[in-house]
């Protein structure tokens, strides 16, 4: 082990980079140590302020220190030119981090106009007073304040506490109320159930972790003081980690010095609902709500003059009327800032947590970081965003759901092994065939993965799978694992947090309540999916994709594209007296005229006394074993000629779009594929191309004929272009797929088909067919081959077509699509040199609809023409006494068909 951590040291150290760090993290602690540079405070003093220190023993929560140890406390003090006399001083306590007095550098000198004396304090570890001391504590630092009274001569003053120095004024009311003659409590804290989480433990666990990170980590990081210096950083946490706001109720609850409570409805920081719980916990308080933010004295441009103005003249009033002492207060509420009714509406949906305790809350967010870790999060930021839960349970809530989720994934792979690849659900996330892939690329950048993987949607649970299965480097990946989600949880809660006001703020002045939220909600999702899709190169490439199948219409979804089809088949039906009036068509084939589920072999039976130039074929049945049934596959392809050996085509009797076509070159992989596909299947010689059409044929009615007796022609016919990838010698194959400008837009289907190779770079010039399938799901593109249709080839198509007889009752067709594989175009043009792979029925597409180089409209056309001509013939057969499949059975085979289909949906 201790020989291992030293050949690491020795690596880190022979490291440039590392080198580079050491020289950058001595060079900052020179410049923090000799210079000190102020990069965040750097701020004139304005020329009416007086700085003085002040000189007093270091005080502790029960009074000063031991030893007698001597502070200096730095003091900002303004005056007015003409001092009234009957008016109290006002001393300003900042809050908590800050930079001291100067805090109030805008609005002291606004306060002192009024005729008053202001002095604002830089509180114990802040601005120039001293930064070591026994204790930073609100009770310490109300110790201080008083004994700088004593210094300074003052006995008797206001006291304004902005923040956590509203926690350090109201001990200041419980240790000396008679040197009171007011407290302000700005934005300031005070129950225990207004900081953070509400719990103290759970608060100050944060703290000291907030210790680590704040304080300690800064240290290691060459930032030049960028990020402050370490005593500023040490008091701002102290101060939080030495204070306790659990006595601060009692105190309210028994105070009697006038209070003015004044909040900013927008503070982000210490909600606006505490300010109303302290009024109504404080008996002599008046309690004032202004359209601000927690950063009221900065003025512009965090919040209006305005609202600075309106706090000044606030203060000031009451201040005046308590400068005499034993003025009875004006209970009352002054809500310059009420809430309108979508923005009660939208708080009242987050309304049911807030009677929830932090441990309550947490298991909830875990919960849902399972079912769906990136909605979760960004559900979470909206709650910070809505002050409905703390940020530190939020972030320690979703860390631990994701990691439990990361882990579990990870887990389930390491225990589980291989035998996991054999359930459905992880078959269909992890093939088997891609699992090394997963260990190649993660042997070679295991962090570099796992970060990427945050950011790409689809790729995080099968690595995290093949992580466990391989269980290679266990240490490392779940080391960097916990670091992405170290870094990615607080990152997108932010962004959320930072959002989400805004979106609810816009959305609440549009619509109400729940709506608000969900709007909000959706709106969120989609930025950090686009922002997560653009943090890496092959995120933005899958972005293109999916802004390229919304505005090409080619690509589009089908319950989409056939939106508009709806409308025009009730029209249809209608005219036709029956909705189902398009099932009387090709009354030789089953189910409806082959609308689904119709036999392909009884389709070919069909055909088989016309000669036509069918691929040779032969049907599997099912029932036997998978090795049975793969010994009958060879016997036939190396017994029957016919069939040419291998390759040879399996696929479902029973399927369409290509499902579970394999094109298989051996008897082993003729069994691997009959151990999934448990139905009939129907082994077909391979015909290899180059090329591949879809004939679409119909029959034209003609006035006072039978349909038999009626002519077709060729609707339309469709070129069928496979994609081909050519390698460069530099870029993956998944790398080449998401770079093509088209194979982007079905890089689903590609990435699935090829999951084992992704990671392989191709020659320069080496191509590879991406798809052997003539179908466009399975990522061939068509175009329209209006220049094949001549009459010779119509003259043959018809011919094959109207010998179509089925073999039990000799029924014909009237509809449908011959997809047939050939070598040359004008030998097609002359009805020759074509092998027909199947016919397909009523539901037939007209596949050149398909083309990119058309247009939507006239994509409309075609379909429309092509149902119309369907409901036409099943019209003319209904009245030859052909019966339409009712409703009922159309959903009963439409179920059978689809319940439990074996198979791959990604042919090769």
């Amino acid at each position: 082990m201790l020989r291992r951590v030293g050949k690491i040291a020795g690596l880190v150290w022979r490291s440039t980079l590392f080198r580079i760090y050491l020289v950058l993290l001595v060079c900052s602690h020179l410049v923090i140590a000799i210079w000190n540079p102020d990069f965040w405070m750097a701020y004139e003093t304005p020329a009416e302020t007086e700085r003085v220190m002040v000189s007093i023993t270091a005080q502790t929560d029960d009074g000063p220190a031991a030893g007698g140890r001597t502070v200096e406390i730095g003091v900002w003090r303004w005056s007015p030119d003409a001092v009234d006399g009957s008016k109290a001083p006002l001393i300003l306590l900042h809050g908590s981090p800050s930079q001291g007095a100067r805090d109030f550098r805008k609005f002291g000198p606004l306060l002192a106009r009024e005729g008053r004396e202001v002095l604002a304090l830089d509180r114990p570890g802040f601005g120039s007073s001293s930064k070591r001391l026994p204790s930073y504590s609100i009770r310490a630092n109300a110790r201080t304040v008083l004994a700088v009274m004593d210094e300074l001569g003052i006995e008797r003053a206001h006291v304004l506490g902005w923040s956590q120095g509203g926690g350090a004024a109201l001990e200041m009311a419980a240790i000396a109320p008679d040197r009171l003659a007011s407290v302000v409590m700005l934005g300031s804290i005070g129950i225990q159930e207004g900081e953070g989480s509400g719990d103290y433990y759970f608060e100050h666990a944060k703290y000291r972790l907030g210790y680590f990170g704040l304080v300690l980590l800064p240290e290691l990081i060459p930032h030049f003081n960028l990020m402050g210096d370490r005593p500023t950083r040490h008091s701002f946490i102290r101060d939080f980690m030495d204070s306790d706001q659990r006595p601060l109720r009692a105190i309210m609850e028994s105070m009697q010095t006038p209070t003015l409570i004044m909040h900013g409805r927008r503070d982000p920081l210490v909600r606006s609902w505490v300010a109303e719980a302290h009024h109504e916990i404080i008996e002599p308080s008046r309690l004032v709500i202004l359209d601000a933010s927690h950063f009221i004295p900065f003025g512009p441009p965090m919040n209006s003059e305005q609202a600075l103005a309106l706090a000044v003249a606030s203060i000031e009033a009451f201040c005046t009327r308590h400068d005499v002492p034993g003025m009875p207060v004006r209970r009352g509420v002054v809500n310059l800032a009420p809430l309108t009714e979508s923005e009660e509406a939208t708080i009242a949906g987050f309304r049911a947590l807030d009677q929830l305790e932090w441990w309550k809350i947490v298991p909830i967010i875990i919960l849902g970081t399972v079912l769906s870790e990136d909605l979760t999060v960004i559900a979470v930021g909206l709650l910070i965003a809505a002050g409905k839960i703390d940020a530190g349970v939020a972030i320690l809530a979703c860390f631990l759901g994701i990691i439990i989720g990361d882990y579990g994934l990870w887990m389930i792979g390491r225990f589980a092994g291989r035998r996991a690849l054999r359930w459905p659900i992880i078959r269909r996330i992890l093939p088997e065939s891609s699992v090394q892939r997963w260990g190649r690329v993660l042997d070679r950048h295991i962090a570099k993965t796992v970060f990427i993987s945050r950011c790409l949607p689809g790729t995080r649970t099968p690595m995290y799978l093949a992580a466990g299965i391989l269980a290679k480097r266990s240490g490392a990946f779940l080391f960097w694992v916990t670091v992405a989600v170290f870094l990615w949880t607080p990152f997108l809660l932010v962004i959320a947090a930072l959002l989400g006001p805004k979106l609810l703020s816009f959305f609440g002045g549009v619509l109400h309540g729940p709506w608000a939220i969900l709007a909000s909600f959706i709106v969120l999702a989609v930025l950090l999916r686009l922002a997560a899709y653009e943090a890496t190169p092959l995120g933005r490439q899958r972005l293109k994709a999916d802004f390229g199948r919304i505005v090409r219409s080619e690509f589009w979804p089908g319950w989409v594209f056939y939106l508009p089809l709806i409308p025009y088949l009730f029209w249809l039906g209608l005219r036709s007296r029956g909705l189902m009036a398009f099932t009387c068509a090709n009354p030789g084939i089953a189910n409806g005229g082959g609308v689904v589920g119709e036999s392909k072999e009884a389709i070919g039976r069909g055909f088989a006394h016309t000669k036509a130039p069918f691929l040779h074929h032969a049907l599997i049945e099912a029932g036997a074993s998978a090795e049975e049934r793969a010994d009958r596959v060879a016997a036939l392809v190396e017994g029957d000629e016919a069939f040419n050996g291998w390759p040879v085509v399996l696929k479902p009797d029973y399927a369409q779009r290509g499902h579970g076509v394999k094109v298989v070159r051996s008897r082993a992989e003729a069994e691997s594929y009959l151990r999934a596909m448990t139905r009939d299947v129907m082994v077909q010689r391979y015909h290899p191309g180059p090329k591949e059409a879809a004939i679409l044929w119909s029959r034209v009615l003609r006035s006072g004929l039978p349909v038999d007796e009626c002519s077709g022609e060729i609707l339309s016919v469709t070129r069928k272009e496979f994609p081909v990838l050519v390698g460069n010698g530099e870029d993956t194959i998944e790398s080449l797929i998401w770079h093509h400008p088209r194979y982007r837009m079905q890089a689903k289907i590609f990435l699935k088909r090829f999951a084992d190779r992704l990671d392989l770079v191709l020659e320069e010039g080496q191509t590879l067919r991406l798809a052997e399938a003539g179908n466009h799901c399975q990522g061939t593109m068509f175009r329209d081959g209006a220049d094949l249709i001549t009459p010779e080839l119509l003259q043959r198509i018809d011919a094959i077509a109207q010998g179509f007889r089925d073999p039990a009752t000799g029924a014909r067709v009237d509809f449908g699509r011959f997809d047939v594989r050939y070598t040359d175009d004008e030998a097609l043009r002359r009805g020759e040199g074509f092998a027909i792979i199947e016919f397909n029925g009523t539901l037939s597409e007209s596949t050149n609809l398909y083309d990119p180089d058309r247009s939507l409209l006239w994509r409309y056309r075609v379909l429309f023409r092509q149902w119309n001509r369907l409901y036409a013939l099943g019209t003319a057969r209904r009245r030859q006494g052909v019966r339409p499949l009712t409703l009922r059975d159309f959903r009963r085979i439409v179920r059978e068909h689809f319940r439990g289909r074996p198979g791959s949906r990604v042919s090769d």
